[in-house]
């Protein structure tokens, strides 16, 4: 795991190690945990469930250093901690997340645009599909433009606009348009 924290290795031995509250679906060779409060979920290995259980009362890094195979630990705490089941120091990725933009400029990062309702495909898992809904309304590229204007009016980081749907890929030249334009070049954009 080349990105991963390494949460023994990184933070101070008496920094403490929780567990959000969760429940468990049981699964045939793994546990899927949920956090019902914020929808954080995370699935975990069965041979992992000892880890799990000697993490339901706080534990500080001293004491969980030395337990057992330090890299396997490192590797489920990572995976907790980034999925939103561990805290550290009482604060979860997403409180810290949330610190970290709070202190910043304050400048949008993302712009989530509904540029179609329009999709070709049925599937199963998908959460939008519906025949009610799948009527191929369009967001107007004139709001996008306007949209872009505001968010020109922050100075900082070059926010990212993600054309979202349905299927906005059903729209490409109105994006191939969109992105030609000279608006649009100090843009991360994303489909």
């Amino acid at each position: 795991m080349d990105s991963s924290l390494q949460i023994l290795e990184v933070f101070k031995s008496d920094s403490v190690l929780s567990l959000n509250e969760f429940k468990i679906i049981d699964k045939d060779n793994y546990q899927i945990l949920i956090v019902s409060n914020t929808g954080a979920w995370a699935t975990v290995a069965n041979t992992n469930m000892d880890l799990i259980s000697t993490m339901c009362a706080p534990k500080t890094i001293s004491e969980l250093k030395g337990i057992g195979n330090q890299d396997r630990i490192n590797e489920v705490l990572d995976h907790l901690f980034y999925s939103g089941i561990l805290k550290i120091n009482g604060k979860d990725i997403s409180m810290i997340k949330n610190e970290q933009e709070s202190s910043s400029d304050n400048t949008p990062s993302l712009l989530i645009l509904k540029y179609t309702n329009a999709c070709n495909l049925k599937c199963e898992y998908c959460y939008y599909y519906d025949t009610h809904f799948n009527i191929n309304e369009k967001l107007p590229n004139n709001y996008v433009y306007k949209m872009v204007d505001l968010l020109a009016g922050f100075d900082g980081n070059r926010p990212c606009i993600c054309f979202h749907g349905g299927e906005p890929l059903l729209r490409f030249n109105d994006i191939k348009t969109l992105v030609s334009t000279k608006k649009l070049d100090d843009l991360y954009l994303n489909v």
